[in-house]
């Protein structure tokens, strides 16, 4: 099977603010990370590390001649400040783990805004299948972790440092 280039834009946060989040959630014992085995690589458990929220992703990239166009979208973007609601888990469909999360409060509907005007560009439809909801993904659990002892005391706002354009190969 040939490899697709699909693109993406994760937006990150400030480096005192992202420390805070990554320090509260070592409230999460080892035993109860998740870690997933793909192609010779391990992955998985706390990713604080890369914390960010993705703002878009399924931009087919055989198809985005312009990317200076993206660049520009992501430029005039006003976003400074991401306000977290909550702790919470979702469970992916078919996988045997949780994505524990934070929610992100989008009280003017920005971030959906800008997911939506970003469907101009050409994208892969089956990511854009389902509603996009913003969140920051923090560690991938156990199915039977028990999420009504985490409390999140971390940032209320984290401070947008940078978003960027990436680019990943799928299979």
């Amino acid at each position: 099977m040939d490899k697709q280039k699909t693109g993406y834009i994760a937006v990150y946060f400030a480096d005192k603010e992202k420390n805070l989040v990554r320090d509260w959630s070592k409230i999460i014992q080892d035993r109860d990370f998740y870690f997933i085995s793909k192609k010779e690589k391990i992955d998985g458990g706390n990713v604080t590390d890369d914390l960010h929220l993705t703002l878009f992703y399924g931009f087919n990239e055989e198809l985005v001649y312009k990317k200076d166009d993206i660049q520009d979208f992501i430029d005039s973007m006003n976003l400074e400040n991401i306000e977290i609601d909550k702790v919470g888990v979702f469970s992916p469909m078919d996988q045997e783990y949780k994505v524990l999360y934070l929610s992100v409060k989008d009280k003017e509907n920005n971030i959906k805004k800008y997911h939506e005007e970003l469907k101009k560009f050409p994208h892969f439809a089956e990511f854009q299948k389902f509603e996009y909801v913003p969140h920051i993904t923090v560690a991938f659990v156990k199915k039977d972790f028990d999420t009504s002892k985490i409390a999140y005391n971390g940032p209320q706002f984290l401070r947008v440092k940078k978003a960027i354009y990436h680019v990943k190969n799928k299979d």
